[in-house]
């Protein structure tokens, strides 16, 4: 796969996700491989909007099945999404697999001989266990913190900002896109990783959303149902403009990391109310450009601070610095598999070759 085939040869690439934000992180490197006349298939485990995005982004999918939420289906889909992953490879025969956290995806490419590349961003211990022996490379934010392997190699950015830009757009919202809206999101904590996990329960919901009627107009995305208390506030708009209705905000308040994160990202302040909290989760604390409290008494102490005239404009300043230091991982990931493997050896010998692909 050097880069010298470039021209001369069509490349190959089967993406699988599982989660609404890793079609986001995946959308602009396949734009860039079907732009260049390139093969490109998505297989998903759909979990909630996965196959509206990619059908929004006129992006080729294969269903592989569901995520299960009890333990017994999952161990289950471990096998029977395997099965079906092998026969979709086998047929698209891919040069390379890419995926975010997939040991389905780590573990088919390893039976086929083919290379694949597993960006990791939680740490999940679990879920590592089930690819880690079997990927090529693991590439992951300096922000998580753990090495898991001798292919394990990091990054300086976060994933979040292959899709969130310092000069996002702010398009026309089907909402009332005042100074006041408030977005709160509700995660199903059905995934591997949120077995020791949990998000506010019902009671806790209804008395976070009456305290919050009085800084503003709330707009709630939930993947698990809502009580019937809290429907009216349900955010009713096209999911495809989900990140512009994050950006009109003036606040958010999620139980799930990777809303927390994509708000402060995007320069709108941002509360993570979840139980666990992954290397990018403390990393962005430390950082100054997010806060995290469970309960709802701390939650209330916080919101008059994040409500303060001058806390979005030192955010903004922050989030500007972390930009422009991060590393591009679009373009990374272009010149990686464009240079595989040759790639993997230069990042394990000259760590600094990332500056090549700063942000701009």
């Amino acid at each position: 796969m050097s880069g010298a085939n470039r021209i001369s040869s069509q490349r190959r690439i089967l993406i699988d996700v599982g989660h609404p934000a890793h079609v986001h992180l995946f959308k602009n490197l396949a734009r860039n491989y079907i732009d260049h006349g390139d093969l490109v298939l998505f297989t998903v485990r759909p979990k909630e909007l996965e196959k509206y995005l990619l059908e929004n982004e006129h992006l080729p999918y294969v269903e592989i099945g569901n995520n299960g939420k009890s333990i017994l289906s999952k161990i289950w889909g471990l096998f029977s999404k395997n099965y079906r992953l092998y026969k979709i490879v086998r047929k698209f025969s891919p040069d390379i697999i890419v995926s975010h956290g997939s040991f389905y995806a780590a573990q088919v490419g390893w039976l086929l001989r083919i290379p694949s590349i597993t960006l990791e961003d939680t740490g999940n211990r679990e879920q590592v266990l089930l690819y880690q022996f079997f990927t090529n490379l693991i590439l992951s934010p300096q922000a998580l913190g753990k090495r898991f392997s001798k292919s394990h190699i990091f990054y300086n950015g976060l994933h979040e900002f292959t899709y969130i830009k310092r000069n996002g757009e702010k398009r026309s919202l089907p909402v009332d896109a005042s100074d006041r809206l408030i977005l709160v999101r509700f995660v199903s904590w059905n995934a591997s990783h949120d077995i020791s996990g949990g998000g506010l329960n019902h009671d806790q919901k209804i008395e976070l959303i009456d305290f919050l009627k009085t800084f503003g107009n709330i707009y709630i995305s939930s993947e698990s149902e809502l009580p019937d208390e809290l429907l009216d506030y349900k955010l009713k708009s096209d999911p495809g403009v989900f990140h512009e209705t994050l950006m009109k905000s003036s606040l958010i308040i999620s139980d799930g990391s990777t809303t927390a994160i994509e708000g402060c990202l995007s320069g709108v302040p941002a509360l993570y109310t979840g139980n666990c909290t992954p290397g990018a989760i403390k990393y962005l604390i430390e950082k100054g450009l997010l806060v995290a409290a469970n309960d709802l008494v701390n939650i209330r102490s916080l919101l008059p601070g994040l409500r303060a005239n001058d806390y979005s404009g030192k955010l903004r300043l922050k989030r500007d610095e972390l930009y422009y230091e991060s590393v591009d991982l679009t373009k990374l990931l272009v010149w990686i598999i464009d240079q595989y493997p040759e790639s993997l050896k230069v990042l394990k010998e000259q760590p600094d070759f990332q500056k090549n692909f700063l942000q701009n």
